[in-house]
C-alpha cells in the first residue's frame, strides 16, 4: 500500500506518514527540508542549502554536510515510511517531488483560489466555507520554532496571505450578515496591522449594521490618529464616507463586495493628476513600508519560491502608483476659505511642497540636483546626514505629498523618482534658497557614500582588498547590509551609477568618477552590461585627460582593454593595455600595472604567443604580491596554470590551479574561487583525469548558477559535456552543451560559441551519429575571424578526422581528445 506522508508548514514543522508523526532529529535536516518544501518542484542548489543551514557562512565541508542530511532524510522517509524518490538529486543540487503526498501550504493555496473563485461569482455561503477551510490550516506561525531568517521572504508572503485571507472571509461574512464573526475575525487583524484602510472599512460596517454605532466611530477616530500620526495623512474616501454615513446615523450602509485580487491589482481606467484614480480626492496613501509593493493578485495567487534570487526569476511586478495624499488647510497653516483646488500639476507641486517641514524641503531640493533616474531609500544618509531610518521616514513624507514616486526594486526595497514637474519645481527652489556650496557639498557626499558601496559589493565578490579604502561615508556599517546580495544591488543601482559617472565628470569629480567606473566593472562583465561599461569608461577617461590625470586615464584605457577582451576583439585589447601601461608605470598604482599585464597575458595566449603570456602572468605575479592582493594573485595563478596546460604541463597546471584556489579561500572571493575551480578543472582534462574533472565541473556550474553569473555556468557546463563525452558518455554531454550553447548565445560570447560547438560535433561523433563533422566549418570560421589561431587549427584537425571516419560507427572519445591536444 502507498504511504501518504503529510508536510505541516503552517505552524511547527512536522512530518506525518500516514497519521504517524515521523521525528527529524537534527535542526539542519529540518531546515533543509524546509527549504525544499517552500520551492516545489525546483531544484534548490546545494549552495543555498548550506547558506540556510549556516546562514550565509558555510564551513568547508559544507557541500558533505548537506549530502549527509539529504541522506538521512532519505533514511528517514525509506525506512519510517516506505518513501523512495521524494528527494531526487538534480543539478545544481536536490529537489521535493510532492506528488502523491499532501503538504498544508499547497493545500492553503487551493483554497484560496476556490474561496475567491466563488466570492466573485457571488456564491457567498461555498466563499465563507472554503476560506474557513484555508484560514483553518494554520497552527501557528509559518514554521514556529525555527530559526527563519534566511526564509524570511517566503514567511513573510505566507503570513501576509493569511491576513488577505481574514479580511476577504470577513466581507464575505458582512454581506452574509454575520455581524459578530467580522468582529471577532477582523479586530485582532486591524489592532495588528493599523494601516489596512479596508479592512478597517469592513470592521466599521461590521460596527455600525449591529447596532454598535460608538464603536464603529471609535474604530475611525483609532485609525485617522494612526494615519496622521504615522504617514500624515487623511483616511482614503471610503472611510471618510463611511465616517459621515455613521455620524449621521444612516442604517442603510450597504456591506461592500470584496474585490477579487486581480480586480483590485487592475489600473485605473481614467486617470487624474500623477498618482491619482480619476474622481479621487488627493489624500489616500499607504506607507510603501506597510504596504508589499506588488500586485495582490502576484502576491497571493503565487506558491511562494524561496530562491528567486538564486535562479534568475523575474523581480516582483509592481503595485500602481502610490495615491497622492490630502493637502489639508491644516497642513498649509491656511484657513479653509483661502484654500483653493490646485489649478493645474505645477500649482500641486507647489502646495504639497510649502506643507512639508523643513528637512523634507531641503531633501526634496538637494534630490532633484542629481541627475539620476531614482533614488534609493537610504539616499538621505548622504544628502542630509541622517540615519537610514530617518531617510525612509523623509522619503514617505514626500511620497505622501505627492512630490515622490515609489516603485518596488529588487531584493524587496523602495526606489523614489521625482516626476519631471516635481524636478522643475525643486531645482527652481534650490538654485533659489540654497548655496552653491551647498549643492557641491552634497554631490560630493552623495558619490562618497556610492564609492563606499561599491568597495563594499566588491569585498563581497572577491574578498577583502589591499587597495586603498574610499573615503568614510556617513553609511558607516549600514553599507555592508545594503549590499549583502552585490548583484541585486547592483541591478537596483546601476541606472544611477551610469548617471552619477557621467554628472562627476561635468562637474569636475574624474577621480570619483574613473574610481566609480572601475569598481562597477566587474557587475557589467557578469551580468554582461558590455553598452554601460564602455559608455561610463568613455566618459571618465575624457575626464581624465581633460584634467590630467595620468592615472585615471591608465585605469579607464585598462578598463577598456578588459572589455575589447571580453569582447574577443585582442589586437585591439592589446593595444589598449599597452597604452594603459604606459599611463601606469610611472604612478605608485601597484594594483593597477599588475592588472594590465595579466590582461596582456591573456591577449598573448589568446593570439598564441604562450611564451609571452607565461611572462607577462609571471610579472603580474609579483606585483600582486607586493600590492597583497589576494583576489588578483588568485587569477592570475590560474591563468599561469592554464598557460602551462596548454604549453604541455597539464601536472604543473592542476598544481597551480590548487594555488590559485587557496588564495581564494584566503581572499574571501567566491567569485576567483569559481573561476579557479574551472581551471583546475580544465587542468584535470588536460591531464586525462576526467571523472576528477566532472566532479569538480559540477561545482563550478552549481557556484556560477548561485551567483547569477550566466558566463561562468556556461563555460562550467562546456567543460562538464567534454568530460562527459571524453569518458564515452555522449548523451550526457549532449544535453549540457546545449544548455551552454544557450547561455553562450545570451550573453554574446561567439568564442565561446565556437568551442562549444565543437564539442557538440565531439558529442555527436562519439554517439555515433551521422554529419557529425559539418558544424565544425562554422567553428572554424569563427576563430578565424576572432583571431584564435589555436582553436582554428584544432577545429581543422577534428574536420579532416572526422571527414576521413565512417560515420556509421561511433569514434572514441581518447581518439578524438588526441585530436583537440596540442602537441
Amino acid at each position: 500500500m502507498t504511504v501518504c506522508l503529510s508536510f505541516q508548514v503552517l505552524g511547527p514543522l512536522k512530518v506525518r506518514a500516514d497519521g504517524r508523526p515521523l521525528l527529524l532529529r537534527s535542526a539542519r535536516q529540518r531546515t533543509v527540508l524546509a527549504v525544499l518544501l517552500l520551492t516545489p518542484g525546483r531544484a534548490v542548489s546545494v549552495d543555498a542549502l548550506a547558506d540556510a543551514v549556516w546562514h550565509g557562512r558555510p564551513p568547508v565541508t559544507a557541500r558533505n554536510q548537506i549530502a549527509i542530511c539529504v541522506s538521512a532524510l532519505r533514511k528517514t522517509f525509506r525506512d519510517e515510511a516506505g518513501v523512495d524518490g521524494l528527494i531526487e538529486t538534480q543539478l545544481p543540487g536536490y529537489v521535493l517531488h510532492r506528488e502523491g503526498h499532501y503538504v498544508d501550504v499547497a493545500a492553503l493555496y487551493e483554497s484560496a483560489a476556490a474561496a475567491r473563485a466563488a466570492a466573485e461569482a457571488g456564491n457567498t455561503d461555498e466563499a465563507a466555507a472554503r476560506f474557513e477551510d484555508a484560514l483553518a490550516l494554520w497552527a501557528g506561525p509559518v514554521l514556529d520554532g525555527m530559526d527563519d531568517s534566511v526564509l524570511s521572504g517566503v514567511v513573510d508572503r505566507i503570513t501576509e496571505l493569511r491576513s488577505n485571507l481574514t479580511e476577504e472571509y470577513a466581507a464575505v461574512q458582512l454581506r452574509r450578515g454575520r455581524y459578530r464573526s467580522v468582529v471577532e475575525s477582523l479586530g485582532p487583524l486591524v489592532a495588528e496591522h493599523p494601516l489596512r484602510e479596508d479592512a478597517r472599512a469592513v470592521l466599521m460596517r461590521a460596527y455600525h449594521l449591529s447596532g454598535r454605532r460608538s464603536e464603529a466611530l471609535d474604530c475611525y477616530r483609532e485609525g485617522r490618529r494612526i494615519l496622521v500620526a504615522e504617514l500624515g495623512v487623511e483616511p482614503g474616501a471610503e472611510l471618510r464616507e463611511l465616517h459621515r454615513t455613521v455620524l449621521e446615523g444612516d442604517a442603510r450602509v450597504q456591506p461592500r463586495a470584496a474585490a477579487a485580487p486581480e480586480q483590485r491589482a487592475r489600473p485605473h481606467e481614467e486617470s487624474g493628476p500623477r498618482g491619482t484614480a480619476a474622481g479621487a480626492p488627493l489624500g489616500h496613501a499607504r506607507s510603501h513600508r506597510e504596504t508589499d509593493l506588488r500586485p495582490e493578485s502576484a502576491r497571493e495567487h503565487e506558491e511562494p519560491s524561496l530562491w528567486y534570487g538564486l535562479s534568475n526569476l523575474e523581480p516582483s511586478r509592481p503595485r500602481g502608483e502610490f495615491d497622492a495624499p490630502a493637502v489639508t488647510p491644516r497642513q498649509l497653516a491656511l484657513p479653509p476659505e483661502e484654500m483653493v483646488e490646485p489649478s493645474g500639476e505645477s500649482d500641486a507641486v507647489r502646495l504639497g511642497y510649502r506643507a512639508l517641514p523643513a528637512q523634507a524641503a531641503r531633501l526634496l531640493r538637494q534630490l532633484s540636483m542629481l541627475d539620476v533616474p531614482d533614488v534609493p531609500e537610504w539616499i538621505g544618509c548622504p544628502v542630509l546626514g541622517v540615519t537610514p531610518d530617518a531617510s525612509e521616514a523623509l522619503l514617505s513624507r514626500l511620497v505622501a505629498a505627492g512630490l515622490l514616486e515609489v516603485r518596488p526594486a529588487r531584493g524587496g526595497t523602495a526606489r523614489f523618482r521625482l516626476p519631471d514637474a516635481t524636478r522643475r519645481f525643486a531645482r527652481g527652489r534650490c538654485l533659489a534658497e540654497d548655496t552653491p556650496q551647498d549643492r557641491e557639498q552634497t554631490l560630493d557626499r552623495v558619490l562618497t557614500a556610492v564609492l563606499a558601496l561599491v568597495h563594499a559589493a566588491q569585498e563581497q565578490l572577491y574578498g577583502k582588498s589591499a587597495g586603498p579604502a574610499p573615503a568614510a561615508s556617513v553609511l558607516g556599517e549600514t553599507a555592508g547590509e545594503l549590499v549583502a546580495d552585490p548583484m541585486e544591488w547592483f541591478e537596483s543601482e546601476r541606472e544611477t551609477l551610469g548617471g552619477l559617472v557621467a554628472q562627476a565628470v561635468r562637474e569636475g569629480r574624474t577621480e570619483r568618477a574613473w574610481h566609480l567606473v572601475a569598481g562597477a566593472v566587474p557587475f557589467y562583465e557578469t551580468r554582461n552590461y558590455l553598452d554601460d561599461w564602455r559608455r561610463t569608461a568613455e566618459l571618465a577617461l575624457d575626464g581624465a585627460r581633460r584634467t590630467g590625470d595620468t592615472r585615471g586615464a591608465g585605469t579607464m584605457l585598462r578598463s577598456l582593454g578588459t572589455l575589447a577582451i571580453y569582447q574577443r576583439r585582442h589586437q585591439e585589447a592589446r593595444d589598449l593595455l599597452r597604452t594603459a601601461l604606459d599611463h601606469l608605470e610611472d604612478t605608485d598604482d601597484s594594483q593597477g600595472r599588475a592588472i594590465v599585464r595579466r590582461n596582456l597575458a591573456v591577449c598573448a595566449r589568446f593570439l598564441g604567443d604562450l611564451a609571452e603570456a607565461a611572462r607577462y602572468c609571471e610579472e603580474s605575479l609579483v606585483l600582486f604580491r607586493r600590492a597583497e592582493d589576494n583576489s588578483g594573485l588568485s587569477h592570475a595563478l590560474g591563468l599561469l596554470a592554464q598557460i602551462e596546460i596548454e604549453q604541455g604541463d597539464p601536472e604543473r597546471g592542476v598544481s597551480l590551479s590548487n594555488q590559485a584556489i587557496e588564495v581564494s579561500y584566503e581572499a574571501g572571493s567566491l567569485r576567483s574561487r569559481t573561476q579557479n575551480l574551472y581551471r583546475l578543472a580544465e587542468g584535470l582534462l588536460g591531464a586525462g583525469r576526467c571523472a576528477q574533472a566532472e566532479r569538480i565541473c559540477h561545482d563550478v556550474v552549481g557556484l556560477a548558477r548561485g551567483q547569477g553569473d550566466r558566463l561562468g555556468e556556461a563555460h562550467g557546463l562546456c567543460a562538464l559535456g567534454e568530460a562527459q563525452w571524453r569518458q564515452d558518455e555522449p548523451w550526457k554531454a549532449r544535453a549540457g552543451l546545449l544548455r551552454a550553447l544557450r547561455l553562450a548565445e545570451e550573453v554574446g560570447d561567439r568564442f565561446l560559441q565556437a568551442r562549444i560547438v565543437v564539442h557538440l560535433a565531439c558529442a555527436e561523433a562519439v554517439r555515433g551519429g551521422s554529419g557529425a563533422g559539418e558544424p565544425l566549418d562554422w567553428a572554424q570560421k569563427e576563430f578565424r575571424t576572432l583571431g584564435a589561431p589555436a582553436w582554428e587549427r584544432r577545429a581543422g584537425r577534428l574536420r579532416e578526422v572526422l571527414g576521413a571516419h565512417d560515420a556509421s560507427r561511433p569514434v572514441e572519445g581518447s581518439i578524438l581528445a588526441g585530436v583537440l591536444t596540442d602537441r
